[in-house]
């Protein structure tokens, strides 16, 4: 049975509000709103499991947690070693995205970041956390070209099931936006402990509001597009 064209977009309209309330009920509850998250992966895989494409999509999104995950533990590690391996990171990553345009972006930015790191070591300063913006920023570049890759790929080893989807675009430059938050946040740390102005935090205020609404409305627009797969298949089948 498959849903009329009224009824879907009901059901997508209804679907979205719950979740953006639920995002709105989660804020500042960060393991409520990663249960929500992971249960959320895991239904949808549930109803796309035949679906290559819908799966790497989500498998790209579990990537990224994943990876944000990790990168969280190492916030609370004192070991040095740590963050030279998230430089160090993030120099092989820029050495990869030279041809990309974000490199104008993330070279000056990758700099500020290790001068600082050098400056505030030789002055036994008690250095804020730039790093972690830094390896967010990175990590959704890489989560970035990777969803831009994937079509390409689809086709190449699912030729006949390959093809572009809507939530593709959405992600990469919802990443986008990601990477040019987390960049303002280095830049704002830099001003505050640099030029020594403490109380500009306008940026560090609002980048928790910014962070969680882009991935709430992440769930909402793969849940939108899982709807519209289903539907559409039902239709053909």
């Amino acid at each position: 049975m498959f849903l009329t064209p009224l009824l879907e977009r009901f059901l997508r309209s209804v679907i979205a509000l719950i979740f953006i309330a639920a995002g709105i009920y989660t804020f500042g509850n960060a393991q409520l709103f990663d249960r929500l998250y992971i249960i959320t992966l895991v239904i949808v895989g549930i109803f796309v499991r035949k679906d290559i494409n819908i799966i790497l999509v989500m498998s790209l999104l579990a990537l990224q947690r994943i990876n944000e995950e990790i990168g969280y533990f190492l916030v609370d590690q004192p070991h040095v070693i740590f963050k030279i391996i998230i430089y160090a990171l993030a120099i092989l990553g820029c050495y990869f995205l030279r041809k990309d345009s974000l490199k104008f972006l993330l070279y000056p930015l990758l700099i500020i970041c290790i001068g600082a790191e050098i400056y505030w070591q030789q002055t036994s300063y008690n250095a804020p956390l730039i790093w972690w913006h830094l390896f967010l920023t990175m990590n959704a570049v890489l989560i970035r070209k990777l969803i831009w890759q994937r079509e390409l790929w689809t086709k190449r080893h699912y030729p006949h099931i390959a093809r572009s989807l809507d939530i593709d675009y959405y992600i990469y430059e919802l990443n986008l936006v990601y990477i040019c938050a987390n960049a303002a946040v280095i830049i704002e740390y830099m001003v505050r402990h640099i030029l020594q102005l403490k109380d500009y935090l306008e940026v560090y205020y609002s980048f928790p509001y910014i962070s969680h609404s882009m991935t709430v409305l992440t769930l909402v627009l793969l849940l939108d597009q899982t709807i519209k797969n289903i539907n559409s298949r039902t239709i053909k089948a």
